[in-house]
């Protein structure tokens, strides 16, 4: 059976809650992305979502040209806006067939969205064939929950958690979605002939007990 990329409407009315970013770490996230667009007055969000790494970038003026396989997740970011933010083009769009000519945008960003993408390889495709020449493509993650790319497994508690989960799966007979890690999707763009580099842009302190991540999680 094909598997299909996970849509978040049902999340849509949530989603921001449980991933707020802190004013000063939202920030810097968006001071990084303007300057690395090169002077680019416009960009391209694959999975935009709710918006909520791209709406502060028009606050700055930039146009954004977002897409999402969830018109709930958009609603949400419209819903946000206010005349302080440059309008976006929205549409409905799958990542592995994007409706745009080749050499079309100058900069893209994508957040926490390949692994969602069971074609995930087709979506880099795609993003390269519409990146224009000499353009960028921007992403974002929680490198501590990625742990560090040349550590072995196990190496932090978000690799042992994932690993727990993993055999309890396994042992209850849950066949679970492949998804791309960071080291697969970097090499997939180093194959195809770009530059990756990675930076770390802040740093975000965070504890929590046990019943907090249980409510997230529900």
């Amino acid at each position: 059976m094909t598997q299909r990329s996970l849509s978040f409407d049902r999340a849509a009315s949530f989603y921001d809650a449980t991933r707020a970013l802190p004013p000063d770490i939202s920030a810097a996230l968006t001071d990084a992305i303007m300057a690395e667009l090169g002077g680019a007055d416009r960009l391209l969000e694959i999975g935009v979502g709710t918006g909520r790494i791209s709406r502060p970038l028009m606050t700055r003026g930039l146009t954004v040209t977002g897409f999402d396989i969830s018109p709930r997740m958009m609603a949400q970011l419209r819903a946000q806006l206010t005349p302080a933010h440059t309008p976006p083009n929205l549409l409905l769009a799958d990542a592995t067939r994007m409706p745009f000519r080749d050499d079309s945008f100058p900069a893209m960003l994508f957040v926490h969205v390949l692994h969602l993408i069971p074609g995930w390889r087709d979506a880099i495709a795609e993003m390269l064939r519409v990146l224009a020449p000499g353009g960028a493509i921007l992403s974002s993650w929680d490198q501590t929950k990625d742990a560090n790319w040349n550590e072995p497994s196990g190496a932090s508690d978000w690799d042992a958690a994932f690993e727990w989960w993993k055999r309890a799966l396994d042992d209850a007979g849950v066949q679970r979605r492949e998804r791309a890690d960071i080291p697969d999707i970097s090499r997939a763009f180093e194959e195809a002939g770009a530059t990756t580099e990675v930076s770390l842009i802040a740093e975000m302190p965070e504890t929590s007990t046990v019943e907090e991540e249980l409510a997230l999680m529900r």
